[in-house]
């Protein structure tokens, strides 16, 4: 029966779309986790460090702005 020879067909490549997108899915889920960026730990800097290294960048941004002048 020629019929159920398109049937068997049909089947094949059918069952061969369902596997060339699931191949897409899981390379498009690879690409996904690659853009992704984990959060960063948060600083253990103190409150009187991060203040000591802001007066040290304006100290540094003065000079650089008395030596352009």
């Amino acid at each position: 029966m020629p019929n159920l020879d398109v049937i068997a067909i049909l089947r094949s490549q059918l069952k061969e779309a369902k596997a060339t997108v699931d191949r897409l899915h899981h390379a498009v889920q690879a690409l996904e986790r690659l853009g992704r960026r984990e959060r960063s730990r948060a600083s253990n800097l103190s409150a009187a460090g991060r203040r000591r290294i802001a007066e040290a960048q304006k100290a540094r941004w003065k000079k650089l702005k008395l030596v352009k002048k």
